[in-house]
């Protein structure tokens, strides 16, 4: 995984359909979260409104890093701040995928340790 110039994690997000049969995969701005640590961080960039696209069997969507900046979460989801660099440590580091077709199931990634030197 790549650093970003503000130690930041570059994070890439993959969708994989797993079944054996096509899936309707729906998503829009925001479905996507990625969290290191404290901070969270928002994607899809590049999507307005809400769109669904076909999985074929054992497919794939691959969407870029989200755009966004960082922020900090308070345990109200409120925004706290915009942190400029991110300070030397190991974080704990995970995306989520929320769809916005059938049950809206939210779909989580395996967490990782990422380490800023």
């Amino acid at each position: 995984m790549e650093h970003g110039a503000d130690g930041f994690p570059v994070v890439v997000v993959q969708l994989t359909n797993l079944s054996n049969d096509e899936v309707l995969v729906g998503y829009e701005k925001g479905s996507i979260e990625v969290h290191c640590g404290p901070y969270v961080q928002y994607g899809p960039f590049a999507v307005d409104g809400r769109r669904q696209e076909v999985l074929d069997a054992r497919g794939w969507i691959q969407f870029p890093p989200p755009r966004g900046r960082w922020t900090l979460r308070s345990t109200r989801g409120a925004e706290l701040m915009v942190p400029t660099t991110l300070e030397s440590g190991d974080y704990p580091l995970s995306a989520s995928f929320r769809l916005t077709t059938g049950d809206r199931a939210v779909i989580h990634s395996p967490r990782q340790v990422y380490s800023v030197p």
